[in-house]
């Protein structure tokens, strides 16, 4: 009889196990989606860093308690929430703004796929792009991140080795914002943000040799720039941005699409320049549909 009673309670712990792990992933939601309405809200820029950093430790235990690899995030509308294609890990990012809206902080974390014991790592990405004064080469390790909110993740392979291609966006100031694509690899030390497979920008290069670890595009921030993932041509198609006078070359401000377009393929294990690719058929849809018409006017194509 009393193993009987044992075994009994036994099922009723395990049964109660699931129920108070949502339960806890519940509660924490709800701290969560009040800590994103405080960090858009709070009136000055020392609260709302503690509430980012409060958002990263809460974000941290939250993805790591049981359950939480199949928790759904759609709720909390402020993050990016992209699963890897081979659904090995996902990859949250956000962005904190300064009062003025003049300055941009991110926040992001990565959650591997839990592994037979239930178990899953996360590793807190921490933004230091204020401090890297060449971000396009700059090898990051350990966390450390060059902040962006991702909208695009792909899977790609140098040999054996799987290479993440991560596209999005990051502010800059009121006057010019900045779009990235970066390149996500896994080492036994965890996740790192350095590997120069992706071409220079440069139209006078035909070769492309030149490679960097990441491409930042800066531009106003009054105009719209193109940068997607093409599915039908396998390759990432963009506006090539340039200043509106020869005599604003370097000042970012003044840079906008011309009207012509470049992009990217995958071919021997990076990421090889297009440049002045014909924006025809499925290259064509969506690319500059929403571009303002006063931009046709400043940017002409060269």
């Amino acid at each position: 009889m009393k193993r009987i009673h044992s075994f009994l309670l036994l099922l009723l712990v395990c049964a109660a196990l699931p129920l108070k792990a949502q339960q806890d992933v519940k509660s924490s939601m709800a701290a969560l989606k009040d800590a994103f309405v405080l960090l858009e809200t709070a009136p000055s820029n020392e609260e709302r860093k503690a509430t980012q950093l409060k958002l990263e430790t809460s974000f941290q235990e939250l993805l790591s308690k049981t359950g939480a690899w199949e928790t759904n995030f759609d709720s909390l509308r402020s993050i990016s929430c992209l699963l890897a294609p081979d659904k090995r890990f996902r990859i949250i990012s956000w962005v904190m703004t300064s009062v003025d809206r003049n300055t941009f902080l991110f926040g992001g974390l990565i959650q591997e796929k839990p592994d037979s014991k239930g178990n899953c790592k996360v590793w807190l990405l921490k933004d230091i792009s204020p401090q890297l004064e060449k971000p396009d080469t700059a090898k990051l390790k350990a966390g450390a991140w060059y902040g962006v909110y991702y909208n695009t993740l792909l899977l790609n392979k140098k040999g054996a080795k799987r290479i993440y291609t991560l596209i999005g966006w990051k502010g800059a100031t009121r006057f010019t914002t900045k779009k990235v694509i970066d390149l996500l690899s896994f080492e036994k030390a965890g996740p790192c943000f350095s590997s120069p497979l992706l071409p220079v920008i440069d139209r006078k290069d035909k070769k492309g040799k030149k490679t960097c670890n990441r491409l930042v595009f800066e531009f106003n921030a009054e105009v719209v720039m193109s940068l997607r993932f093409d599915k039908t041509a396998n390759r990432i198609v963009f506006d090539h941005l340039a200043p509106s006078e020869p005599a604003m070359e370097g000042i970012f401000a003044a840079y906008g699409p011309d009207l012509s377009y470049d992009g990217l393929a995958w071919k021997k294990g990076r990421w090889n320049y297009l440049p002045d690719i014909e924006a025809k058929n499925s290259d064509s849809k969506g690319i500059g549909s929403k571009r303002r018409k006063k931009d046709k006017a400043l940017y002409k194509p060269k």
